[in-house]
């Protein structure tokens, strides 16, 4: 039996076939490039990454929401991506606070 450490991580066989990309639109070969690079870098600059691209996901959230209600004040826009994020009834039981109509 050989070894598990010398089986790559989240592969289940060598064929490009049996490999799943994480996302439809990327090539097995961009995906595999990816993680390839990811591997390289230490926990912080890892940690930085993920960071930089969760903000750039909360940012484009609030973009969205902006456009979907002009109108609607700061504090308003935060907390409908609250509920996107987390879940209605989450926000309702932490804030005690509901949803207005969309």
């Amino acid at each position: 039996m050989t070894d598990p450490k010398d089986k790559p991580a989240g592969r289940v066989r060598d064929s490009a076939l049996a490999y799943r990309t994480q996302a439809e639109d990327t090539s097995v070969w961009a995906d595999r490039l990816l993680f390839e690079h990811l591997a390289t870098l230490d926990a912080r600059e890892s940690l930085r990454m993920c960071t930089e691209a969760c903000r750039t996901m909360d940012e484009l959230l609030l973009v969205g929401l902006r456009r979907d209600h002009p109108g609607a004040e700061d504090d308003e826009l935060e907390f409908r991506a609250a509920v996107l994020k987390y879940g209605a009834q989450v926000m309702e039981e932490f804030t005690g606070r509901r949803l207005s109509t969309p």
